[in-house]
């Protein structure tokens, strides 16, 4: 039938408006400059002008156009709020099936007084210090922005390294973001004197590969080291003889020991 040509979307009727809006635009702009005095070929100005006053305003109807567009969609996914009355509720049985449909509901129920306003029953929580080297995971999910996940993370970390030798160590934690450290710095402590030490003369390739500071790199550069000098002391040796680069050998240099 002849009527199914004119059965459009809301959608569509609205592209329809905005694609003959921009047709009497065009026509009329056309109509407009038809009927202006000749531009110089010295200056070119106005049209330049012309040109972006009709740029802004193709511009303007095309946002306008996604805008009402968005709309539509919006509506047609999330049908509006519903005022519940409990009148109905109670008299009405179809009444709940009827707004099941709703995925959003606004309750007349609730109301202002639900809300607590007294807060002194309330128990306030006291962040207590944390020895990083000490600690359990459960000590660490009560400082700011430490969760469970982040929590393991730290530990496992401690126990690779040996233990932490500064609390500025954390940042180095996959997932620990550097602007919340300075919120987490005053509740956390660790010295150099609580971590686990390698023997840099007897401590085997292994061993030193296995450190997060070194890896295989650089426990095969001591290792050779080793044996074509001998025992390395003093432990500065290592940055010396450029064994070990120098952000390499400040962090590393509280892990290793002579003996």
């Amino acid at each position: 039938m002849w009527k199914d040509f004119f059965d459009f979307t809301y959608t569509e009727r609205i592209a329809v408006r905005v694609l003959l809006v921009l047709i009497l635009a065009s026509l009329g702009l056309k109509y407009y400059l038809n009927h202006q005095p000749a531009i110089p070929p010295d200056d070119y100005s106005r049209a330049n002008q012309l040109l972006l006053a009709f740029q802004d305003s193709l511009e303007q109807v095309k946002n306008e156009f996604n805008l009402i567009k968005e709309n539509a969609n919006y509506k047609s996914k999330y049908p509006p709020f519903r005022e519940i009355n409990p009148q109905d509720e109670s008299t009405d049985s179809s009444f709940k099936a009827s707004n099941d449909s709703y995925p959003y509901q606004k309750k007349s129920s609730w109301k202002k007084d639900d809300t607590p306003t007294d807060f002194s029953s309330y128990e306030k929580v006291e962040i207590q210090p944390v020895s990083l080297n000490q600690c359990a995971d459960s000590d660490l999910i009560q400082l700011p922005c430490i969760g469970p996940v982040l929590a393991k993370r730290i530990i496992a970390f401690r126990d690779r390294l040996g233990g932490y030798y500064s609390p500025a160590q954390m940042l180095e934690v996959y997932g620990l973001p550097a602007d919340c450290f300075p919120s987490i710095a005053p509740w956390v402590h660790a010295t150099d004197q609580e971590v686990r030490k390698l023997s840099l003369n007897f401590a085997s390739r292994e061993e030193l590969a296995s450190h997060p500071y070194l890896g295989k790199l650089f426990a095969d550069k001591i290792i050779r080291y080793r044996k074509e000098k001998g025992f390395i002391t003093p432990l500065a040796k290592l940055q010396q003889d450029s064994i070990l680069p120098d952000s390499v050998y400040l962090k590393i240099q509280y892990y290793l020991s002579l003996e």
